[in-house]
């Protein structure tokens, strides 16, 4: 694969760039890593929280010469019994007062969380998603909300 843009650079060179960039990142824990191959950035190693995964592709995929980027960043917290689980994500729904919960349902296993009902908006759906994700011990969320616009009450 070649690249025809002006900003072409050696893949040893961008490693060098993303690598530097994670290491300056505070929120990117130091067991990521990255390889570069044909400019596409592939990301690996370990994160507890997403946040440090969506912060590891962020920074990643501002370094100049960067075509694509791969995430294979696995979280590794620990695992909570899934009531823990239960009780952390429905804590969340309630105190989010964008998100109206009580179409909401969960169903979790080994840290996997599938989040289901209706919501409102794009802006709760969004919401309900973050607020799963921030679950301590959640290590994917699999989205299968509908957006059922309501007329507002009044």
């Amino acid at each position: 694969m070649r690249h025809l843009t002006k900003h072409r650079r050696a893949d040893a060179d961008i490693r060098g760039d993303v690598l530097q960039a994670l290491m300056l990142s505070s929120r990117v824990p130091r067991s990521v890593d990255a390889d570069v191959r044909h400019g596409i950035v592939t990301l690996t190693g370990t994160a507890q929280w997403q946040y440090q995964r969506d912060e590891a592709e962020h920074v990643a995929s501002r370094i100049r010469g960067a075509s694509g980027l791969v995430d294979e960043i696995v979280i590794s917290n620990p695992v909570p019994t899934v009531e823990d689980l239960e009780d952390s994500i429905d804590a969340a729904f309630r105190r989010n007062a964008a998100l109206e919960a009580r179409d909401l349902s969960l169903v979790t296993s080994n840290g996997k969380v599938t989040v289901t009902g209706a919501v409102g908006s794009r802006a709760e759906r969004d919401a309900a998603i973050a607020a799963a994700w921030a679950a301590p011990g959640v290590t994917d969320v699999k989205d299968e909300l509908r957006v059922e616009y309501r007329e507002p009450t009044r």
